[in-house]
């Protein structure tokens, strides 16, 4: 059986009180084999089938891009980027025991 997955695509809201923001979607067909393990990867990463999914073909495209990077560098790299930059931690060396 194939399933059809929905991609929401949103429009960003211009911070100068731009369009509103605006979603769409987009049907695609899927292998069920692909659509079984989204959703598991999907229930335990706390996302939507559709967000797995989305995460998965983002993570791939940066891979495809960066091919001497480790997928898993690239993963992590992505998710600090999606923290909020209040949450961050600044970087403190270690001391060089002088």
């Amino acid at each position: 059986m194939v399933y059809f997955l929905r991609y929401f695509a949103t429009i960003v809201v211009n911070h100068t009180g731009g369009e509103l923001a605006m979603a769409s979607s987009t049907s695609i067909r899927i292998d069920q084999t692909l659509y079984d393990l989204a959703r598991s990867e999907a229930a335990a990463e706390h996302r939507s089938i559709a967000g797995q999914v989305e995460y998965w073909a983002t993570v791939g495209r940066a891979a495809l891009d960066n091919p001497d990077l480790p997928v898993s560098f690239i993963a992590e790299s992505l998710a600090s980027l999606a923290e909020p930059r209040e949450a961050a931690v600044p970087f403190v060396p270690r001391s060089s025991g002088k």
